[in-house]
């Protein structure tokens, strides 16, 4: 996929929203992914778990 269209209608201001919504995965799912993303951090250092697109740029 190279790209996505998003269009945002009837948009309401910030103090009215009680929860942001996101195009990635449910938030339990995010938080316990961060838990883990800490405890590989904690182990094998700063910088243990980085996004795919970088990976390379690391071990080069």
């Amino acid at each position: 996929m190279r790209g996505i269209k998003l269009r945002a209608d009837q948009l309401a201001t910030a103090n009215g929203v009680t929860e942001q919504l996101s195009l990635g995965g449910s938030r339990e799912k995010l938080l316990r992914l961060e838990r883990v993303i800490g405890r590989a951090n904690a182990r094998f250092g700063t910088g243990a778990v980085v996004p795919a697109t970088l990976a390379n740029r690391r071990a080069g």
